[in-house]
């Protein structure tokens, strides 16, 4: 996207910036450059609470990491790994 003045402008970050976008660990995770900025312009929006934050109240588990794409992935199959043996009458082995 260009601006009025012909530079370079990045789409995605003047939507954070803006309020209008919201950032998901994975798609970060697989980012190499501009992740810092991201969440920094993220952070600032909800500083701000423009946009999407604009009633946005911290969640009471502030300062604890938050989860990773694996920590998920992990959390999923466990589940379906015990729905898979209850299902099979194995549940009760576990």
């Amino acid at each position: 996207m260009y601006s009025d003045g012909e530079q370079p402008v990045s789409l995605g970050e003047t939507l954070v910036k803006a309020g209008y976008a919201k950032l998901v660990n994975w798609g970060l995770e697989m980012m190499s450059v501009n992740a810092f900025t991201l969440r920094e312009a993220e952070r600032n929006a909800k500083q701000q609470r423009v946009g999407i934050w604009r009633n946005y109240v911290a969640p009471a588990t502030a300062g604890q990491p938050e989860y990773t794409s694996s920590s998920v992935v992990t959390a999923l199959f466990a589940a379906k790994l015990t729905k898979t043996l209850c299902k099979s009458g194995r549940c009760n082995a576990y």
